[in-house]
C-alpha cells in the first residue's frame, strides 16, 4: 500500500475515529482511551495544529494515497531544540496491522527527523509485550536501550515500557 504523511485536517476527524475507536489499538498506546470518544477527534486535530504552530510536536496523519484515508498517526513528540531529540510516538488502523505500513511511515519520519529538523537522536517508548512495535522499531534501526519496569499505568494495571533509541546518522534509504 502506498501511503504518505501529512499534517492532519478537521476532515480527517471521521477517518481518525473509525480507525482509533477499538480495544486492541488503544490497548498499545499509554494515552488513547477506549471507548474514544466521537468528539475527541477534532480536539486532537486541533490540539495537533497548535502543537505544530509552537513546535513542540510534529503530528501527521498516515494517508492512503489511493484515497486520501487516514489511517492512523504518526508523531515526532517532546521536541527539544537545545538537546536536538524528539519522542516517536504512533498508532495504525487494526485493519492495516502487518502490511509494513508502520514501517514506511517511521522511516519517512526519521527524514524528516534528521533531514529537515536537524535532530540528532529520536527515541521511542513501547510496552515490553508489543512484540509488533518492537520489531518495527527495530527494523528501523532503532537500538534497544534498556527496560523501565511498571512504567506506566494503563487500563488498571502498570506495564513496563522498552526505550530504543536511533541517532542521527540514519540512512536516507
Amino acid at each position: 500500500m502506498n501511503i504518505g504523511l501529512r499534517k492532519l485536517t478537521l476532515k480527517d476527524a471521521k477517518d481518525i475515529y473509525e480507525n482509533i475507536n477499538d480495544p486492541v489499538v488503544s490497548r498499545w498506546t499509554a494515552l488513547i482511551p477506549y471507548p474514544y470518544p466521537k468528539d475527541l477527534a477534532k480536539k486532537f486535530i486541533r490540539s495537533s495544529q497548535y502543537q505544530i504552530k509552537k513546535e513542540k510536536s510534529l503530528i501527521l496523519g498516515i494517508e492512503l494515497l489511493e484515497n486520501k484515508k487516514i489511517i492512523g498517526v504518526i508523531s515526532l513528540m517532546h521536541i527539544n531544540k537545545i538537546h536536538k531529540r524528539a519522542e516517536i510516538g504512533y498508532w495504525l488502523g487494526k485493519k492495516y496491522w502487518g502490511k509494513g505500513i508502520m514501517k514506511q511511515a517511521v522511516k519517512e519520519i526519521l527524514k524528516i527527523a534528521f533531514g529537515e529538523m536537524k535532530l540528532h537522536r529520536v527515541y521511542a517508548k513501547v510496552f515490553e509485550e508489543n512484540i509488533a512495535s518492537r520489531k518495527t522499531v527495530e527494523k528501523c534501526g532503532f537500538q534497544y536501550e534498556g527496560l523501565h519496569k511498571d512504567s506506566c499505568f494503563k487500563n488498571g494495571k502498570y506495564r513496563s515500557v522498552i526505550t530504543y533509541a536511533i541517532l542521527g546518522n540514519y540512512s536516507k534509504d
